[in-house]
């Protein structure tokens, strides 16, 4: 088994939404720490309450949101109040999200069984548990759970969420991906080509949004010195990867926007406003 994380939260209960009980909406976050959850909450219950009379616009939907982190356990990382190892933490992302085995965890390539196992958990177990058992927001189905779901990824967990769309293409109505690191694992633009699960994504209306940094496209250069000029970007290619992404889903009539930039920004520093900019567009 592998251990996860689950972190729920609700809207503020003096700014929820008369239709928050039978029309709620579940936003999913991937490797929600250090960083992801609490931006996410913070931002979108903030918006709750400055909206809280707002209706039919989309900023109503903050007063009907529920947003779930999911990722690995904090002792998997040594998260704890005084920090985290960011060695660890790269570890455990090598291992479970590329869909490809990364080289320095099982060298020779091949498919990637450990993020098979985290997308067919997501998927099967953390779904049913956070809205049946605990949110006790059961649907007659899943593909109206689907409707009312959207998920959060960031370099490799956005690639996570695009092995998501594969395995199950109805889950998830909208996919928010920030700087998704295909160029890592190129022949995964060729998985999406041939599966027929694009196919059913494009027809259920699934919708995704791209957002990089604008630093990104300067990728790993490094200055005279030898030290790298921008130290948050992680690949030459980043963005000529997204720009490629966005072709094949388009090639399958998908509904998908971008590749959006973020001025000023680099692969590091553009989660933030991920958040901000990317909620409207879902």
């Amino acid at each position: 088994p592998l251990p996860l994380d689950v972190h729920i939260a609700g809207p503020p209960r003096k700014h929820t939404s008369d239709d928050c009980q039978e029309q709620p909406l579940f936003v999913y976050v991937l490797d929600p720490e250090p960083l992801m959850f609490s931006v996410a909450c913070s931002f979108a219950f903030a918006q709750a309450g400055y909206y809280s009379s707002a209706e039919g616009t989309t900023e109503a939907q903050f007063r009907r949101m529920y947003i779930i982190g999911v990722g690995h356990a904090a002792e998997h990382f040594s998260l704890d109040e005084d920090g985290f190892s960011s060695s660890e933490l790269r570890s455990v992302r090598r291992r479970d999200f590329p869909p490809f085995n990364h080289p320095e965890i099982v060298p020779g390539g091949g498919d990637n069984l450990s993020a098979q196992r985290f997308v067919e958990g997501l998927v099967a177990e953390v779904l049913p548990f956070v809205e049946d058992k605990v949110l006790k927001k059961t649907r007659a189905t899943s593909d109206v759970l689907g409707e009312q779901r959207c998920i959060i990824g960031a370099s490799y967990s956005a690639v996570v969420a695009l092995q998501v769309m594969l395995h199950s293409p109805q889950s998830f109505k909208h996919l928010m991906l920030g700087s998704p690191s295909v160029c890592f694992d190129m022949p995964l633009l060729e998985a999406l080509r041939t599966s027929q699960a694009c196919k059913v994504a494009g027809e259920s209306g699934t919708s995704l949004s791209i957002w990089v940094g604008e630093k990104e496209k300067q990728g790993k250069r490094v200055g005279p010195d030898g030290s790298q000029l921008i130290p948050g970007n992680v690949h030459d290619r980043m963005v000529e990867g997204c720009v490629e992404l966005l072709g094949v889903l388009r090639e399958w009539k998908i509904a998908v926007t971008g590749v959006h930039e973020f001025p000023g920004e680099d692969h590091g520093t553009m989660k933030l406003p991920l958040i901000s900019r990317g909620y409207p567009v879902g």
